[in-house]
């Protein structure tokens, strides 16, 4: 785990980081009947996880998703229902990660953090659906299976692609 010794590169870090995930979520991202997607855009919280600490991953999840939600929706009190689950992604994976672990405790990791993303993000509908009548009952928990089903997909692209970004910035970063 690196560390920040300086407000500058932290600030650095997260806007950057927060720039990235905003990026992926519109043009890493393939969403399917606007109810499941294939994203990259979390690369940057379980990166950050990674390299520094679940405070920063949390950041990041905050800062980029609550972007997300200004861009496309407009500034509105329940932008946080749709914001916690990335700040709780980047608490829980970046409590679970430890540099030293074995492959596949490190997908097992990734996975269950993947998995807790989309039962919040079925959360965070539900509590929409209540509040606005936004979604309905069918259309939130119809579909769980098949966003369960991306969710293991995009853990198998992440345990592919995250050791490699992990062990390129830690070149960049010596």
């Amino acid at each position: 785990m690196q560390n920040i010794n300086n407000k500058s590169k932290y600030i650095a870090l997260i806007s950057l980081n927060s720039a990235i995930f905003l990026l992926l979520s519109f043009y890493g991202t393939i969403e399917l009947n606007n109810n499941y997607k294939f994203t990259l855009q979390n690369i940057p919280i379980f990166l950050i996880a990674m390299l520094y600490s679940k405070k920063e991953a949390m950041s990041v999840g905050f800062i980029g998703m609550l972007l997300n939600q200004i861009i496309k929706y407009g500034f509105d009190i329940f932008n946080i229902i749709w914001v916690i689950p990335y700040v709780v992604l980047g608490f829980v994976f970046g409590s679970l990660y430890k540099e030293k672990d074995k492959k596949e405790i490190f997908f097992i990791k990734i996975l269950l953090s993947n998995i807790m993303l989309t039962i919040l993000n079925t959360l965070a509908m539900y509590i929409h659906s209540n509040l606005f009548g936004y979604f309905s009952y069918q259309y939130i928990f119809s579909s769980l299976i098949y966003r369960f089903l991306t969710s293991i997909i995009t853990s198998f692209i992440y345990f592919i692609i995250l050791p490699y970004l992990y062990k390129l910035v830690i070149k960049i970063i010596k």
